[in-house]
């Protein structure tokens, strides 16, 4: 059995005008992976190419040990993916669109499948097409939960969620990685709750990865320091959109001069998920 819930090596992949890549990616199994960046960085392209759905331009990928576009129907068989682009309104009822999608695993779980509809509020007798976008989403998750999936892909998993169904995702995602063979992958605008839950963070940003850190890690490595001055070092730069004396530290870029500086400063407070994503990203100030 690989220890490696998903790997990618220099791939791409170009979807009308956008360019993924190339990315070069590693997930180990167990924990969640958050995966996290502005409007049009790519993340739904990417949580899409890991599925399999689509073919890449270059470079390799394996899921599971497979590869995904070769062997879908095994990597669909252990993986559980929720998305964005709903489309089950066929189905007519949520009952109907439920025991469709149960006929194809054998690790369906009739019991959680119940528990999990009351817990999310949904009436398995509902039309579909009748469900708001949060209905819609909840359903997604039953689905997805419903399984024994060694792997979830939860691409926007809170969309439309209430506070009730957030709490209701976050304790299934924790149930899910008690077992150290399973994984959860999220995609997410939520990202305080990305900082509370994810054992690591993937920053995504015009179609490529420009950080991977676990998370205990970046509370360490970035930091806002307040000082009346710094020293021109690598890692040092003025906080964008603060006040004077206000400076974003990188604490894996400092030279020596800065190591220094930065061991004799008191006013030092990490740096939020949020605040990090903007200042590696450059989408815009971080206030």
């Amino acid at each position: 059995m690989t220890d490696m819930a998903m790997s990618l090596a220099n791939v791409t992949r170009r979807v009308g005008g956008f360019r993924l890549g190339p990315i070069t990616l590693a997930i180990p199994r167990g924990g969640i992976f958050g995966l996290c960046g502005p409007n049009g960085a790519g993340k739904t392209t990417l949580m899409d190419t890991m599925m399999g759905f689509g073919p890449v331009d270059g470079g390799r990928m394996a899921v599971l040990g497979c590869d995904p576009l070769r062997e879908e129907v095994a990597v669909k068989r252990r993986v559980a993916y929720v998305g964005p682009d709903f489309a089950w309104d066929a189905w007519g009822t949520v009952d109907k669109a439920l025991r469709f999608v149960a006929g194809f695993y054998p690790d369906w779980q009739k019991a959680r499948e119940t528990r999990l509809l009351a817990d999310l509020a949904l009436d398995r007798h509902a039309k579909i097409a009748t469900l708001s976008t949060g209905q819609k989403t909840r359903l997604q998750l039953v689905m997805a939960f419903s399984r024994e999936a060694e792997i979830l892909l939860l691409d926007e998993p809170t969309l439309g969620l209430d506070a009730a169904g957030r709490r209701v995702l976050n304790r299934e995602c924790l149930a899910v990685v008690r077992d150290p063979r399973r994984t959860v992958v999220v995609s997410t605008h939520d990202l305080a709750e990305l900082e509370r839950f994810a054992d690591t963070v993937a920053i995504l940003a015009a179609g490529r990865i420009v950080l991977v850190e676990a998370m205990a890690a970046l509370a360490e490595r970035f930091l806002r320091v307040f000082s009346a001055m710094a020293p021109e070092s690598a890692g040092i730069t003025a906080m964008p959109g603060a006040a004077a004396g206000t400076w974003l530290v990188d604490r894996a870029e400092l030279d020596a001069a800065g190591r220094d500086w930065l061991s004799r400063q008191d006013g030092t407070v990490p740096l939020t998920l949020e605040e990090i994503l903007l200042a590696v990203t450059g989408a815009e100030a971080v206030a």
